[in-house]
């Protein structure tokens, strides 16, 4: 039988999929957030913490904006930058600075109204950009010499969570996992601090990693969470290690929390992470993120993988169910599987829209919720089949 006569008109479905995306996509790449701000600081060489211990990139953010959230609309690079040529200073000290109180961007703002200085803080930001730029295409460069030189695993991939919080224990793992004969290796990225907060406001516990104590740790320095962008660059070098003992590449996975896309975009980037969730819909309706924030998330986080050869994740679609609890009834298997398969279609539209090719696409064949459905097998076999043909 005809696929389309026997899957319906999935061609309908990707149209309006496109027309949603392409009428989103345009505001959400105009759009800034906090997140993209704090990855802006990342891809200028500002990273790890300030004195209080609280992440560097997100304290110069926090200070630029307090009390001035009107400032948000035109961004941090920019008096960022003025303030690099006004003090001569590395990204990483004025940053410290700034976390302290020492610098106040708000007054390197006030410069940026005199055009002449204006023009020094659009070169200055142009040199950080293409200095960025410089280590993104080298990262990309060395990956695809490494998979000429060492080769690339045949599909499919199998792959592993490591689900050690430390990085030393996470190391450990990952051999044992590609002795057993995995090809990749994932990690979930600690919760941020925007998100962090936000769970403490709402009266929820937030996660928050903390370093072991006890017999065998002697110096917390060398300890990190494991999706952190110090502990994947440990984690990078040792598969490279391993992959070069077996003569197979070996891919570096990483899934962020809620509010992390861009931010993780950069690490990826920077430390040649291959795969990487980036999964608007889901953000949306299981992170509950406001739609205009995830949107411009991950536009950000979309262009910046583009460059990079970064392959970006995505789910078989999230669960929805709250237009059921809404009404007060159930609704059946066939319009979850739907609802999912919907928003699947929109998050791949979204992604390609946003620059994304489609070999950089690892679309997601069974949602992961269909466990807990009548007859689990059956339903699984019908949507990859039905996600095949789409």
């Amino acid at each position: 039988m005809a696929a389309s006569k026997l899957f319906g008109p999935l061609d309908r479905l990707a149209e309006r999929a496109e027309t949603l995306a392409g009428a989103w996509a345009a505001r959400a790449r105009a759009s800034t957030t906090i997140g993209r701000e704090r990855a802006l600081l990342r891809l200028c060489g500002v990273g790890g913490l300030d004195a209080a211990g609280r992440p560097l990139a997100w304290s110069v953010v926090d200070r630029y904006l307090a009390g001035h959230r009107n400032r948000l609309g035109s961004g941090v690079l920019l008096p960022f930058s003025m303030a690099l040529v006004e003090y001569d200073l590395q990204p990483q000290r004025l940053a410290l600075d700034i976390s302290s109180g020492a610098v106040d961007l708000g007054m390197e703002a006030e410069l940026l109204r005199e055009s002449d200085r204006r023009a020094v803080a659009e070169e200055a930001a142009r040199e950080l950009a293409l200095t960025a730029l410089e280590r993104i295409d080298a990262n990309r460069t060395a990956r695809r010499e490494l998979l000429g030189v060492l080769g690339d695993p045949a599909r499919p991939w199998i792959g592993t969570t490591l689900a050690d919080p430390e990085i030393d224990e996470a190391i450990g793992a990952a051999g044992r996992a590609l002795d057993a004969g995995a090809d990749l290796v994932q990690v979930a990225v600690p919760i941020g601090r925007e998100l962090a907060d936000r769970l403490r406001d709402a009266g929820l516990e937030a996660p928050v990693w903390r370093p072991r104590e006890g017999e065998g740790v002697t110096d917390a320095a060398d300890h990190a969470p494991t999706g952190s962008q110090r502990a994947l660059t440990a984690l990078r070098h040792h598969l490279d290690q391993i992959a070069a003992q077996r003569r197979n590449y070996v891919r570096l996975a990483a899934v962020p929390a809620a509010l992390g896309g861009p931010e993780l975009a950069v690490v990826a980037a920077f430390e040649r992470v291959d795969v990487a969730d980036s999964d608007v819909m889901t953000e949306i309706v299981g992170g509950r993120v406001a739609p205009e924030r995830a949107l411009a998330d991950h536009a950000f986080a979309h262009m910046l993988m583009a460059r990079a050869g970064v392959m970006v994740s995505l789910s078989a679609g999230p669960l929805v169910v709250a237009p059921d609890m809404a009404r007060g009834l159930p609704s059946d298997a066939a319009t979850r599987a739907g609802r999912a398969l919907a928003l699947q279609a929109l998050s791949v539209a979204i992604a390609r829209g946003n620059g994304l090719p489609p070999e950089q696409l690892l679309v997601g064949a069974m949602p992961s919720w269909i466990v807990g459905e009548p007859q689990p097998a059956a339903r699984a076999a019908a949507e990859v089949a039905v996600r095949r043909t789409l």
